[in-house]
């Protein structure tokens, strides 16, 4: 099957294969302007395996709103409310929470060779923009690599034009997220994010957590918190073990059979 989904208006193109893996998916046609290709291949280790292709042709190690998709899949065929998911480098936990689907993202990493960067920096206070309007960045991995922005105006942002350079600079081996972050109050928190090998999206769930994080590490926040994006919002909290818990909405717009 094929499944044309959103989470937040952050479009996936999800591919399940858990039948048919020798499908050649990548000469399939379809309509569909997707952010991120999502390959379902079956797990020994989790209900399912999740690949992430970005509309670039690079891998991405984590999309927190594509997970929730595929949860929603998993509930769709076969009635199960909790699952588990198994991407390149963590699995994740998932339920259905009413209409929503709760994801445990694991643990955030402010550790500079875990995010990762190219040397050694202090990963809390990066000054790598003008820093009277961008302030300093946070860097964060929470699955995959983020940069968090706290600024006072979030419209006065060109994420193309001002931003977008970062994801490719030399810093980051691994090429980087970007997320430019207004904080309203302590509870709620107005994103936008460049994320890499796919631009600017409607939302990033990734970005979210790294942005929650980042915010509650600077003393910023309380938690739970519930960041907004363009596309909308999603809720946020740590657990007790510190892993983090990301709770939204996934929209499917159409399946299609495979032949």
């Amino acid at each position: 099957m094929l499944y044309l989904m959103h989470g937040l208006g952050n479009k996936f193109a999800i591919f399940d294969l858990r039948k048919n893996p020798d499908f050649a998916y990548q000469n399939y046609q379809f309509d569909y302007d997707y952010d991120q290709l999502i390959i379902l291949r079956a797990s020994k280790n989790a209900d399912l395996e999740m690949q992430i292709l970005n509309k670039d042709g690079s891998c991405a190690d984590a999309c927190g709103n594509a997970t929730r998709c595929v949860a929603d899949i998993i509930y769709q065929t076969s009635g199960q409310e909790a699952a588990t998911i198994e991407t390149v480098n963590r699995i994740l936990a998932t339920k259905k929470i009413a209409e929503n689907y709760q994801v445990n993202m694991g643990q955030a990493n402010f550790t500079w060779y875990d995010i990762p960067l190219a040397y050694e920096l202090d990963t809390l206070n990066l000054e790598l923009l003008d820093t009277q309007k961008f302030g300093k960045a946070v860097a964060v991995n929470v699955g995959n690599p983020h940069l968090v922005f706290f600024v006072e105006n979030i419209a006065e942002v060109n994420l193309a034009e001002e931003v977008a350079g970062l994801e490719t600079a030399d810093l980051f081996p691994e090429n980087i997220n970007i997320n430019i972050a207004h904080i309203a109050d302590a509870q709620n928190i107005k994103l936008e994010t460049w994320e890499r090998g796919a631009g600017a999206t409607a939302a990033c769930g990734t970005g979210a957590c790294a942005t929650a994080v980042a915010a509650y590490k600077k003393q910023l926040i309380e938690l739970p918190v519930q960041i907004t994006m363009p596309g909308g919002s999603l809720k946020i909290i740590l657990n007790e073990n510190r892993e983090i818990l990301m709770t939204g909405g996934v929209k499917l717009e159409k399946s299609i059979n495979l032949k």
